[in-house]
């Protein structure tokens, strides 16, 4: 938690940050739309 409040300052680590949550949001939402779709053609 010390590291967050340290690193929070830094517009950078803010990007970095979201760049990494949506890329980890968009990668579930497909592997979502995969799953779903296979059990609905099966």
């Amino acid at each position: 938690m010390k590291k967050l409040k340290v690193m929070l300052p830094n517009p950078l680590l803010y990007w970095s940050v979201f760049s990494r949550i949506g890329l980890a949001i968009g990668l579930s939402m497909i592997m979502w739309a995969l799953v779903l779709g296979m059990t609905y053609s099966s």
